[in-house]
């Protein structure tokens, strides 16, 4: 149980930084995830696109979930990925934000092309312009043109290895980057007004946010009952936005954060909302927190 949890508590975080990463012009949140070993059999290829009414599976199931490490430690690094230089080229109008790698009937790699600024899920055996998605990998998809082979990765994948000496240079530059997001954000009591333009700072350094915090699921009796943050740094985006070290987040917008189904359809309800509640316990006790974006 507890295994299958781990593998998905990073989806959560889009409750609590939703407003410093929302779906807005084209441009989605980037959060981690862990790779579940494909299956053996080769399922039939089921296409996912947003706007299809078929009886194929919808975005609202799947959405868009992005493939970063951003509650990854410095004792515990990604590990490189197998193959790692088998690709020669990566197309240059397409972008990858990022992947859930699955078994090959359900691993979604969201991609953008730079062109037209669309933004689209697809999976295996679906086409992008001229190119056929092969393999979908943790932040990586392989992609087959005219029989030549090409590779699309999330732009840190290379740079995991020196993670802590690049984190160290990055946090002046983070303390000031926050400053002025944190500008735009006010507070009365657990009501937060947040500017759109908190958003789009955000967006421009996300990796630096989501590195402020980290965060675990809560079990009781076995059972998930929601997800504890903790390592809170002083003056981030999350303190500002009223949470505190040991919160356990257990509801957004009503939803109810007992599995990744309750958590995969944040995304799609979240994406179009204004108005966020989240459902905390703090020191034993019930309290909300609430957030306009302006």
């Amino acid at each position: 149980m507890l295994e299958r949890i781990n593998k998905y508590f990073w989806l959560i975080a889009v409750a609590f930084v939703v407003f410093s990463a929302y779906l807005t012009s084209g441009l989605v949140l980037q959060v981690a995830s862990e790779r579940i070993v494909p299956a053996a059999q080769k399922p039939k290829v089921v296409s996912v696109k947003a706007g299809l009414h078929t009886s194929k599976p919808s975005l609202n199931y799947y959405s868009i979930i992005l493939d970063r490490n951003i509650f990854n430690s410095a004792h515990n690094p990604l590990e490189a990925f197998e193959g790692a230089d088998e690709a020669v080229s990566s197309p240059s109008n397409l972008r990858l934000l990022g992947t859930i790698a699955w078994n090959e009937a359900r691993s979604i790699a969201v991609i953008e092309d730079k062109s037209s600024r669309k933004v689209d899920a697809y999976r295996i055996g679906d086409r992008i312009g001229d190119y056929e998605i092969t393999r979908i990998d943790r932040g990586r998809v392989y992609l087959s043109r005219n029989g030549t082979e090409e590779v699309l990765e999330l732009p840190d994948l290379a740079k995991t290895g020196s993670a802590s000496s690049a984190g160290r240079g990055a946090g002046r530059q983070g303390r000031r980057f926050t400053s002025s997001v944190l500008e735009g954000i006010r507070r009365e009591g657990n009501r937060f007004e947040v500017d759109h333009s908190v958003i789009e700072k955000a967006m421009s350094n996300m990796g630096q946010i989501l590195r402020s915090a980290r965060v675990v699921p809560y079990l009781k009796d076995g059972k998930l009952k929601g997800f504890k943050i903790y390592g809170i740094r002083r003056g981030s985006l999350y303190d500002k936005i009223g949470l505190k070290n040991r919160d356990i987040i257990q509801r957004v917008n009503g939803i109810e954060l007992t599995g990744p189904e309750q958590a995969l359809q944040l995304f799609e309800i979240l994406r179009n909302e204004r108005q966020i509640t989240v459902d905390i316990i703090r020191n034993g006790k019930q309290q909300t927190l609430t957030y306009t974006i302006r």
